[in-house]
């Protein structure tokens, strides 16, 4: 199992993707998971740079789509299929897409079907440059025991997309991320990890409430998650002021002990 990391919260200190690919790399992490704006125009090309002096590679990266209206998917695949060219140039291989609404739950089933309808047109374009898809979390899919991820599930099968939850939205969501991965089994091949303590966010993984041992065991029971990603938030004040490098080493040592144990 390969462990990387979510640039989200360098972009929240106004860094790039090529600014936090030397960060990561001294941290120790394998990959890096950019966003679809990193790998578009000048910014591609600064990251293209920062690659290659680096032993930090592109694993993905991550986009959402709103199936609230006809043109949100519109835009959504015009901005993926702008980027999809130099991810697969260097190397990455997976999109995390989040599928957003503004209805409250339970959705619809005529928008479920309108989402299903978006995810299966954005794999197809994915697909054709050897990236798989699979579906990033947030905490209103964790409610009423993950029901909104259960339905575009069953619409969905697993040539079109696999999931690649956020278990840390999912909890807050009201979902056992235990339950989630051992209900989805096989389904699970892509994870994000974060952890909170008393409804707040921890600076690193293993410091908070989040069960990561028995998570990761789990994961290795019952899925197929070749790729594990840290994507760590903070509060705006605190975010600003951690040393970013730090948090990510003391995270890959909490997840590699986790992993170890039997």
């Amino acid at each position: 199992m390969r462990i990387s990391a979510h640039d989200y919260i360098f972009s929240c200190r106004d860094l790039s993707g090529a600014q936090t690919v030397p960060l990561l790399e001294q941290a120790g992490l394998f990959g890096i998971e950019v966003m679809q704006s990193d790998l578009v125009g000048e910014a591609g090309r600064k990251l293209q740079e920062a690659l290659a002096a680096s032993t930090v590679e592109v694993i993905g990266f991550s986009h959402n789509v709103n199936c609230d209206a006809p043109e949100g998917l519109d835009g959504a695949l015009e901005e993926i299929q702008s980027a999809l060219p130099l991810a697969a140039q260097l190397g990455g291989k997976h999109l995390g897409l989040s599928v957003l609404s503004s209805q409250p739950n339970p959705h619809p089933p005529a928008l479920r079907d309108q989402q299903a309808r978006a995810v299966r047109r954005i794999s197809e374009a994915a697909s054709r440059f050897g990236f798989r898809l699979n579906l990033h979390t947030y905490a209103p899919d964790g409610e009423d025991r993950f029901r909104k991820v259960r339905e575009l599930a069953e619409l969905l099968d697993e040539s079109v997309l696999d999931l690649g939850p956020d278990l840390n939205w999912l909890t807050r969501g009201g979902a056992d991320p235990v339950d989630f991965l051992r209900y989805f089994g096989k389904r699970v091949r892509f994870c994000h990890l974060r952890d909170e303590k008393q409804g707040v966010w921890t600076d690193a993984l293993g410091e908070g409430e989040f069960p990561l041992v028995e998570v990761m065991r789990t994961m290795q029971e019952c899925c197929a998650v070749d790729e594990c990603v840290i994507e760590l938030a903070l509060p705006g004040e605190r975010v600003q002021s951690v040393d970013l490098v730090d948090i990510h080493r003391r995270s890959l040592e909490a997840l590699k002990r986790a992993i170890d144990q039997p």
